[in-house]
């Protein structure tokens, strides 16, 4: 059997096994049943038990084999994961780790098992933290084996040789090493020193079967007419849909190069039985770009988090191969069918809208969701693209909930956006549906769209755009966790082990706390919740946090005892972001969970500087409308203004939402911005801005402070007599403002 890269080959040789082999030793003294105790309890294995007999002799039959080369284990692991029985697979990766391999051997351990079996065990919590470490060796090895240069250089030279025995034994090489091997061969047949030889190279590329699939779909979209031509040709002996589908548009487009038309179609004929009618292919291309936009189709992951994605690289006139996450990869094949689609047909405005989104998708992910997109990129994006089929792609991914695409419809709104897109009658425009999507990346994206668009009349959500920005205010830079438990002992001993993982705990007593600081509080990028929360119970408020707009979005680890946890696996299987476990107060299971569960949103997540940058901006924007409170009289600041004064003891902030308070100027902000300029422990610069803000607002709004707070800045002031000449200038800064008002 012929094995390669990138397929799963579990094979399960421990079935024909005798009964009577049970009688060997048990190389780990392990129980062969489903344990009723944790294994370090149990010194004597015991027997399976009755209603269980087939998985008892299975486990009993891995166990007498005593499974020694890599390969072997790998195979008892995956029956054992199979079997759920955790325990004895971790005591097998121990044993795995104890042996030493080449890259080669390591390679071969990769080809035996599978890239899915490899990414089971990385990823799998029990296994933990060997799972991980043995899937990154292997990994790495079978990498480093699979990309050696100068041997594959060596291959290349030997699978064109005259002698057929090495050429035999140097394509079964290159085989070995899977769509590397194929993409390397493809290489060839655009290198004219190699012309002589490019029959056999073609014949040796059809020997990869479906593993060439994925180098020869890169090379159908080269530049190259005659590399497109040959990958038209050995695509039609691929039978995957992909490859099918890759050839609807050059098989079908009257503006294909003839060559490439001809081949392309004599393929769609060996795989369809005929080439197909337009309306075919093109609801065949659309069903998939939607599947692949929308994550209905799993990805084999060939490393712990990245997939292999081939590509054309001009610039070198190769196929290169990158490692990017599923989500990606899924996105730029969504892509490549919507246009294919719209160039098969560019009249119809469903296949456009589909096109933009996944392209918008597409160019987000690949430019960085922590960065806008280059300036290069918006001017060329904003060029093709009308305000009003942006403004529909921002609806559909909302709609959708394809964030990345509905970022870069904001930044392109930016430049090309005007007052009539938050003016559509009573309808809430997408702007503003963005703003309160629960994504921060989002959030922000939009309230800087609607910040450059500077309506100066009402719209239908404005009041949605303030709360946006008073929330956004309100972030620390802290990474928090929201710990959910009744007990505040046991809640404080959860946090303290919670913040080993780098996260601030803090801690709601009730379903009702825990809502209110889930919804309140921008740097919670985590939520813990547990069975002892009631009022309503777990189920009812993860089920409600999960259809919030605000906290949808936050990763929850499910914490419960062993009597809810069906229910709660139940109930978070419908769930996005969501793990469950059962409560138990371990440091290093703690860690596990906490990672597993921040994996599942880590990329969606804005870093703490982040965080704090649109924090700045968003009271910049603040800053803005309190100062023109005749020009934008839709906007009510001083009823949300209590949001505003957590920023003002937060480093990095509190000169930014001085500004504000100081341009609203109610007895509340007067008196708080007083707190800061009369706090000598403070920076001098914060309290000169403070007090300038303080003078701004009662020289704006008038003086509205109680005789008795105007006679305590009196008495400070002449407390200040031995003090610092600049604490004095400020202090007295105060009172000219004060009496200036006053005379």
């Amino acid at each position: 059997m012929n094995f390669s890269c990138g397929r799963l080959f579990i094979l399960i040789a421990f079935s024909t096994l005798a009964v009577a082999a049970s009688a060997q030793d048990n190389p780990f003294n392990l129980p062969v049943g489903p344990p009723s105790k944790p294994p370090d309890q149990q010194a004597q294995p015991t027997a399976p038990p009755a209603d269980s007999p087939a998985t008892g002799t299975i486990v009993e039959s891995i166990l007498s084999t005593d499974p020694q080369t890599p390969a072997a284990i790998l195979r008892a692991i995956a029956i054992l994961l199979d079997l759920d029985r955790d325990d004895i697979a971790k005591q097998y990766l121990q044993r795995l780790s104890g042996i030493e391999m080449t890259d080669q051997q390591l390679f071969d351990a990769y080809r035996s098992a599978g890239p899915d079996q490899i990414f089971r065990i990385g990823n799998r919590d029990a296994l933990q933290p060997e799972g991980s470490d043995a899937a990154q060796r292997i990994l790495g090895g079978a990498q480093r084996f699979a990309s050696d240069g100068a041997r594959i250089a060596e291959l290349l030279q030997q699978v064109v040789d005259d002698d057929k025995y090495v050429r035999s034994k140097a394509l079964a090489n290159l085989r070995l090493l899977g769509d590397v091997g194929a993409a390397a061969l493809i290489n060839l047949l655009v290198d004219d020193s190699h012309r002589n030889h490019w029959a056999r190279i073609r014949a040796a590329i059809r020997y990869f079967g479906n593993a060439a699939e994925e180098p020869l779909l890169a090379a159908l979209r080269s530049g190259d007419p005659k590399l497109r031509a040959e990958a038209a040709k050995a695509l039609g002996f691929i039978t995957t849909s992909a490859a099918l589908e890759s050839l609807y548009l050059p098989g079908l487009s009257p503006t294909t190069d003839p060559m490439i038309r001809i081949v392309a179609r004599q393929s769609l004929e060996r795989l369809a039985g005929q080439v197909p009618g337009p309306e075919v292919a093109e609801t065949r291309l659309f069903h998939s770009a939607e599947n692949y936009l929308m994550d209905r189709i799993y990805l084999s992951h060939e490393a712990l988090d990245r997939v292999k994605w081939w590509h054309w690289d001009a610039a070198d006139q190769v196929l290169k191969m990158s490692w990017l996450t599923a989500e990606a990869v899924a996105r730029i094949r969504g892509f490549r069918r919507a246009s294919d689609l719209v160039q098969l047909n560019p009249d119809l405005a469903e296949y456009e809208q589909l096109y933009w989104l996944a392209r918008l998708e597409t160019v987000k992910l690949t430019a960085g969701l922590n960065r806008p997109l280059p300036d290069a990129v918006v001017a060329e994006l904003s060029g093709q693209i009308s305000v009003e089929m942006l403004t529909d792609v921002l609806n559909a991914s909302l709609d959708a909930e394809r964030i990345p695409a509905a970022i870069a419809a904001c930044e392109l709104l930016a430049v090309g956006g005007n007052e009539e897109l938050l003016n559509d009658g009573s309808r809430v425009s997408p702007l503003v549906r963005a703003v309160d999507f629960g994504a921060p990346r989002l959030a922000h994206a939009a309230l800087a769209t609607i910040s450059r668009i500077d309506p100066h009349q009402s719209y239908t959500g404005s009041s949605r755009y303030i709360s946006a920005l008073i929330r956004m205010a309100q972030a620390s830079g802290t990474r928090k966790v929201l710990v959910g438990h009744s007990n505040p002992q046991t809640a404080q001993t959860l946090g303290v082990v919670l913040g080993q993982s780098g996260l601030f705990p803090i801690v709601a007593g009730n379903s009702r706390e825990f809502w209110d600081r889930a919804h309140n509080d921008p740097d919670i990028e985590l939520l813990v919740l547990t069975d002892f929360i009631n009022r309503p119970d777990f189920a009812e408020l993860l089920q409600a946090l999960k259809s919030s707009r605000q906290t949808r979005r936050i990763p929850v680890a499910l914490m419960v005892g062993p009597e809810n946890l069906e229910r709660a696996k139940r109930v978070a299987a419908r769930l996005p972001r969501v793990t469950t476990s059962r409560f138990v107060i371990d440091e290093s299971l703690l860690a596990r969970q906490v990672d597993n569960t921040m994996r599942l949103a880590a990329h969606r997540m804005p870093s703490s500087s982040e965080r704090m940058e649109f924090a700045k901006q968003a009271l910049v924007q603040l800053a803005r409308i309190a100062e023109n409170p005749n020009r934008y009289p839709f906007y009510n600041l001083v009823n949300h203004q209590d949001g505003l004064y957590s920023a003002l003891g937060t480093p990095g902030l509190s000169q930014y939402a001085c500004v504000v308070l100081g341009r609203i100027g109610t007895p509340r902000a007067q008196r708080s911005l007083l707190g800061i300029a009369g706090n000598s422990q403070l920076p001098a610069e914060l309290r000169q801005v403070a007090a300038q803000s303080f003078a701004n607002a009662v020289k704006n709004r008038g003086l509205m402070l109680t005789r008795n707070q105007i006679l305590a800045q009196y008495d400070h002031y002449n407390a200040s007599a031995d003090e610092s000449p600049e604490n004095q200038q400020i202090l007295g800064g105060i009172l000219d403002a004060i009496e200036k008002k006053t005379n």
